[in-house]
């Protein structure tokens, strides 16, 4: 359960960087959300990031302030997974470039609620232990 609780916080301190970073170098977070699915090897990448942190929401979430809603946003991420993995890492890309270009118009708006969660995610496993 540990590890599990390590690997989550650390999902969390990501989403808040990345939260941050969209505000002070918006440029380099767009480029890197662009890269979503580029490759093969970054699709399958993608996926097994997911699937693990999936599972590691799940197993930390009976130490957590909030189980049911880190039992849940684990269930999303390993459920929403495996189709991914069984199409065709081609169709994620198309689907990157096509809806990530849009949503950079609201790149601030995504990098606080980045921000928020990351630190939503990383203060429910924290304050559990007091």
């Amino acid at each position: 359960m540990v590890f599990s609780e390590i690997l989550v916080v650390v999902a969390g301190m990501y989403l808040a960087g990345l939260g941050i970073a969209a505000f002070v170098r918006p440029q380099s977070v767009s480029s890197f959300l662009l890269k979503f699915a580029s490759s093969a090897r970054a699709h399958y990448l993608e996926m097994a990031i997911r699937l693990i942190l999936g599972l590691a929401f799940i197993l930390s979430a009976p130490g957590v302030v909030w189980p049911l809603g880190f039992q849940v946003f684990g269930w999303v991420l390993v459920l929403t997974t495996v189709p991914m993995v069984l199409m065709p890492w081609q169709w994620h890309h198309k689907f990157a470039q096509r809806f990530v270009p849009p949503a950079l118009r609201f790149l601030k708006t995504i990098g606080l609620i980045s921000f928020a969660a990351g630190l939503f995610i990383c203060a429910n496993v924290l304050m559990a232990g007091f």
